[in-house]
């Protein structure tokens, strides 16, 4: 029982037995053994029940508030489990889009094939609808922690898509340069395809490892997703 709830109940108790033992009292002093006649018994009729009823009244406040206050976290509560069953469809579904096709590549980067990225990625056009939608539900999770690693993952996640965004770039100018001195074959041009392709093998391994961070993050994101979703 809630200490308001208590505390009204209390001091009803102790309003009773105020009542109950100034009553004989004045039977007694006043009256001898005398009924109280009516008029004598009004005001501490009316006392009582006024007392009652405030007593009464504080209970139903306080339980009524308790109530709504419940009703909201059950409301939060839903709301929250909600968000995070869509985050982790969300960030399984963004892992397995790359682990089955381009985080694949980068990870052979070196080892077998050219030394760089040589395709262009339809990734820098991605985007996340759930997350961008639930922005307010994420900050209703109490889980601070949680909270944040969801934040840092999908900050993750941006940057390594704007890294496509440039690598994308990178590479149409390499291209148009390559092509550019088979046609020509001018030492100046010779030179730019050198260097464009020093700047594509960096960046494709700044994005590898930039990918291979990401996953670890996704991975362990939805870990923590799914115990929460465990706990609750």
């Amino acid at each position: 029982m809630r200490f308001i709830e208590r505390l009204c109940i209390t001091f009803y108790f102790f309003c009773t037995c105020f009542v109950l033992i100034k009553f004989p009292k004045l039977i007694i002093e006043d009256l001898g053994l005398q009924i109280l006649n009516t008029i004598e018994w009004a005001p501490w009729a009316q006392a009582v029940g006024s007392v009652a009823a405030i007593g009464v009244s504080i209970w139903v406040s306080n339980r009524n508030y308790h109530n709504q206050r419940r009703i909201e976290q059950e409301r939060i509560d839903s709301e929250v489990k909600h968000t995070l069953d869509a985050l982790y469809d969300e960030v399984n579904f963004f892992l397995q889009q790359f682990n089955t096709g381009l985080g694949q590549r980068l990870n052979l980067l070196g080892i077998r094939g050219t030394p760089f990225l040589d395709e262009f990625t339809p990734y820098d056009a991605w985007d996340f609808p759930i997350f961008d939608g639930y922005k307010n539900s994420i900050g209703k999770i109490q889980d601070r922690e949680l909270r944040s690693r969801i934040i840092k993952s999908y900050a993750q996640m941006r940057a390594l898509l704007l890294s496509f965004s440039t690598h994308n770039r990178l590479l149409a100018e390499f291209s148009a340069a390559a092509e550019l001195y088979k046609k020509s074959g001018v030492q100046a041009d010779k030179e730019k395809v050198d260097f464009l392709r020093e700047e594509l093998i960096g960046l494709s391994t700044r994005l590898r490892d930039t990918w291979r961070s990401t996953r670890d993050a996704c991975l362990m994101l939805i870990h923590d997703i799914h115990s929460q979703r465990q706990d609750t």
